[in-house]
C-alpha cells in the first residue's frame, strides 16, 4: 500500500493506492508560491494529509509501504531536493535519478522523491539560445507516464497539459520527454486578473461559460496587437464596449492564451497525435484555440486526467522496486 503525494504550486494532493487502485484522496492548499520558506510549511500539510489519510482507512503507519512524492516536493522550493534528470528522459531515467530517504518527520515510513527533468542546452550557442533552451518540469513527467500507461500509447505524440502552468512536450517514438514548452498558463492569468485595473472588469471565475466568439477575438487581437495591449482591451470593451463581464472573460482568456498557443507549434510534429490532458475549462479552451491554428487535438477524459499523476508516480516506483530490488534504508 502507497500514500502518492502529487503537489504543485497551489494544491497538494495526497491519494492511498492499494493494488494499483485509489482508495482514497485528501486534497490540501499548497500555495508554494506565496512562502519565502516553503519546506516546514510543506512537512506540516503533508503530515496533516497523511494522518488523515491513515485515519480515515483505520490504517497504522506499518501498513504503508513507502509515500511516495512528485512534483514541487522533489524541487528546491519542496521538501527535499533531488537533482533533476537530463531530457529525453523516460520512465527508466526518471527512475534511476529517484531517491528513497527518512526524514526526521517520517522516521516510520521511507518517503520516496521523484525526480524532475529538465534540459541541458549546448553552451557553444548565442546567450539567447542557450536561455531560450533552458526549461524544466516537476511532476508533469509523472503525469506523462501516467496518460501513456492509462491510454496505451508507447511514443511519438504531442501532449498539452495545461494548469497552473502550461507544458507542451513532445514524447518520442521511445516512450522518452524529448521536448517542452512551459508557459505561466493560468498563474499568469491570476496574478494579472486578480492584481491589476482589470479585476474591476473581469468575473470570478475568469470563464463559467465558454464564449467561442469573445475567445477568438482575445486571441485574434493578441495576435495582431500583442499580448499586453491586448489584455487590456478586455477593460475597455466592458468599460466603453457596453460588451458584459463574460465577454470579457472569455476575451481575456484568449489573449493571455495566445503565446502558450502559438509555442505548440513549435513543439508537434505533422501526422503525429495531439493530447490534451489538465481539467475543463482550461482543456477545453485549449482544444479550440488549437483547432484555430489547424491543429486538431483529442482532450483527454476526466477518467484519465484525474488519476494519471498517481499512476505515473506508481509507474516510476515500480520500476525502481524492480531495478533496487526494493528499498534499502
Amino acid at each position: 500500500m502507497l500514500i502518492i503525494v502529487d503537489c504543485g504550486m497551489t494544491n497538494m494532493r495526497c491519494r492511498l493506492v492499494a493494488g494499483g487502485r485509489i482508495i482514497s484522496e485528501v486534497k490540501k492548499r499548497s500555495l508554494v508560491s506565496g512562502k519565502e520558506e516553503p519546506r516546514l510549511p510543506l512537512i506540516g500539510i503533508l503530515s496533516e494529509a497523511t494522518e488523515e489519510l491513515l485515519k480515515f482507512n483505520s490504517l497504522k503507519k506499518s501498513d504503508v509501504e513507502a509515500i511516495v512524492c512528485s512534483g514541487i516536493l522533489s524541487s528546491d522550493v519542496g521538501i527535499h531536493r533531488v537533482p533533476h534528470v537530463m531530457m529525453p528522459a523516460g520512465l527508466k531515467k526518471s527512475a534511476s535519478g529517484a531517491e528513497a530517504v527518512r526524514l526526521p518527520e517520517y522516521p516510520d515510513i521511507p518517503v520516496f522523491f521523484i525526480p524532475g527533468i529538465r534540459t541541458s542546452p549546448e553552451r557553444g550557442g548565442s546567450e539567447s539560445e542557450l536561455i531560450a533552451g533552458l526549461d524544466s518540469m516537476s511532476g508533469e513527467e509523472c503525469e506523462t507516464y501516467g496518460i501513456m500507461k492509462l491510454c496505451g500509447l508507447t511514443g511519438d505524440f504531442t501532449l498539452a497539459l495545461p494548469g497552473t502552468y502550461n507544458k507542451t512536450l513532445y514524447i518520442d517514438k521511445d516512450g522518452r520527454i524529448a521536448i517542452m514548452q512551459t508557459g505561466m498558463c493560468g498563474e499568469f492569468m491570476a496574478a494579472i486578473s486578480g492584481n491589476t485595473i482589470l479585476r474591476h472588469a473581469l468575473p470570478s471565475p475568469l470563464i463559467g461559460e465558454i464564449n467561442e466568439k469573445m475567445l477568438f477575438l482575445g486571441f485574434d487581437l493578441a495576435e495582431k496587437l500583442g499580448t499586453s495591449p491586448s489584455l487590456i482591451k478586455a477593460r475597455n470593451a466592458m468599460v466603453w464596449g457596453g460588451y458584459t463581464k463574460e465577454d470579457c472573460g472569455n476575451l481575456f482568456v484568449g489573449a493571455a492564451l495566445h503565446d502558450d498557443i502559438i509555442g505548440a507549434l513549435g513543439v508537434c510534429r505533422p501526422g503525429v497525435p495531439f493530447y490534451i490532458g489538465g481539467s475543463d475549462p482550461l482543456r477545453h479552451i485549449f482544444a479550440l484555440l488549437l483547432h484555430r491554428i489547424g491543429i486538431d487535438a483529442k482532450e483527454l477524459d476526466d477518467g484519465v486526467t484525474s488519476v494519471c499523476s498517481a499512476v505515473g508516480a506508481a509507474e516510476v516506483f515500480n520500476e525502481y522496486i524492480k531495478t533496487h530490488g526494493g528499498i534499502n534504508i
